[in-house]
């Protein structure tokens, strides 16, 4: 995949932001979130705020084996009605489309200029660590 003119203009320059977005695609509803202070709309979707936090390590495979990568949120359980992950479990979440895109934008500004890049993968499992209040 080569990159759009524009986004490899604005590396040449060597100022970008870069805005991490993901998105699941579950059974009967599609939620995006991002690491910003407010929602952030993007071709139609709003991902909302201050939840994903860490696009985690990523094992590579070859042969048959599947490459896998763990994302970590925080504030689950929410009261937010629209917060699909915080009610993952409602959902047959299994094998249900993520896909994680990197945009460029120039720095200081809301414009976005493209795709650095972007993964898909599914879900496999859903883990929960457990603290001591909540252990």
């Amino acid at each position: 995949m080569s990159l759009d003119p524009v986004v490899a203009a604005q590396i040449e320059k060597g100022r970008i932001a870069r805005l991490d977005l993901i998105r699941f695609d579950l059974p009967g509803k599609t939620v995006g979130y991002h690491r910003g202070g407010r929602s952030y709309t993007y071709n139609g979707l709003v991902y909302l705020p201050n939840r994903f936090l860490d696009i985690g390590s990523m094992t590579s495979a070859v042969g048959t084996a599947v490459t896998t990568r763990t994302i970590t949120f925080s504030d689950i359980p929410v009261t937010d009605p629209d917060d699909a992950v915080a009610k993952i479990e409602e959902f047959d979440y299994q094998n249900s489309p993520v896909i994680i895109a990197h945009l460029c934008g120039v720095p200081n500004t809301n414009e976005v200029l493209g795709i650095l890049a972007s993964s898909i993968y599914e879900i496999d499992q859903v883990r929960y660590n457990k603290g001591a209040v909540s252990g």
